[in-house]
């Protein structure tokens, strides 16, 4: 029973696993594609509109490496735990902060 229970889980991480896998690599062709694009017609003289080149280099490859921590983020439980708690944390302190300084204001 121990067996088939664990055969079970991992199949389900496989399946998440194959999942993400299959979300970076339809932002990583949507994102590249005007990057090829953009290549081609450099490699073979076309005349290519500035405003693809900009999208593809300026635009296109910086959001696909910015989209990479997001899916891992909307993906993965245990790192959304984590940055929640963190966000807590660093908001609790902000505002303990605020208090001792406006504590300490008071008093001057």
């Amino acid at each position: 029973k121990i067996v088939v229970k664990s055969q079970e889980s991992i199949a389900g991480i496989n399946q998440r696993a194959t999942i993400t896998v299959f979300i970076l690599s339809v932002l990583f062709c949507s994102f590249n594609v005007t990057f090829i694009a953009t290549y081609f017609c450099f490699v073979f003289n076309l005349p290519i509109n500035e405003t693809v080149y900009w999208i593809a280099f300026w635009l296109a490859l910086p959001l696909n490496s910015a989209c990479n921590p997001l899916v891992y983020i909307w993906r993965k439980e245990h790192m959304r735990t984590y940055l929640r708690r963190e966000w807590r944390r660093v908001t609790t302190r902000k505002t303990e902060t605020h208090r001792a300084l406006t504590r300490v204001l008071t008093v001057l």
